[in-house]
């Protein structure tokens, strides 16, 4: 690879590197791709001991938080393909083996895109970021639930109603904590009751070492 690798037709995902067949591990530069709105930024290296072509995934722009990449190769014939998250960046990841060439030089074409989410994901994706965004910001909150020691944290009627039988049955029956929009409940920490609300709103559990306090609570809820 020895510091070349070229992009193809202007095609911003479909690359090619020319390598002198030898020993040892010989890495390309770094090589910018783009899909759409998404630029990646990889590189490639070959074990000529071991005949082994891996690929690293550096870094990616910030709307590539989290997704993943289906990384092809086509080597002396052969075509290869493997998934990449983002999640396993800066690490090389063995794609597959160059056979032995007999030529002085070998040509390795890479292309990569990025693995679509189904739209009903990313639907929820969003719904739950922007559940969690109205808690956090406690617009529009019309109740207070109060936690052991007086803390207050403000939420809306209608996510708690709908999340969960105890709260939906204590505002349909107009009782005091319906009527005064505050609910004290002196036994539950502080703590336990903001990840409460989070799971509420988002369905996903922040600090895993409070799940045995949380089935409690969603056993009376």
């Amino acid at each position: 690879m020895s510091g070349f690798i070229s992009n193809l037709s202007n095609n911003a995902n479909l690359w090619c590197t020319q390598t002198r067949v030898g020993s040892g591990n010989t890495e390309s530069p770094l090589f910018k791709v783009t899909n759409g709105n998404t630029t990646s930024i990889w590189k490639m290296r070959i074990d000529w001991d071991a005949f082994k072509l891996s690929v690293m995934f550096v870094s990616a722009s910030n709307d590539a938080e989290d997704k993943s990449f289906e990384v092809t190769t086509f080597c002396t014939g052969k075509e290869t393909t493997i998934t990449i998250s983002t999640k396993q960046a800066k690490n090389y990841i063995i794609i597959g083996e160059t056979s032995d060439c007999p030529c002085d030089y070998m040509h390795i074409f890479i292309k990569i895109n990025v693995v679509c989410e189904p739209t009903n994901h990313r639907l929820l994706s969003n719904v739950t970021n922007d559940l969690a965004k109205a808690l956090a910001s406690e617009n529009f909150s019309d109740i207070i639930l109060v936690a052991k020691g007086g803390t207050e944290y403000k939420a809306h009627k209608v996510i708690l109603s709908a999340r969960s039988d105890v709260f939906d049955a204590m505002f349909r029956n107009e009782c005091l904590e319906s009527k005064t929009n505050r609910i004290e409940i002196d036994d539950m920490e502080a703590d336990v009751m903001r990840e409460m609300l989070n799971y509420i709103y988002t369905g996903k559990v922040v600090h895993e070492e409070m799940a045995p306090d949380l089935l409690m609570v969603a056993n009376n809820c």
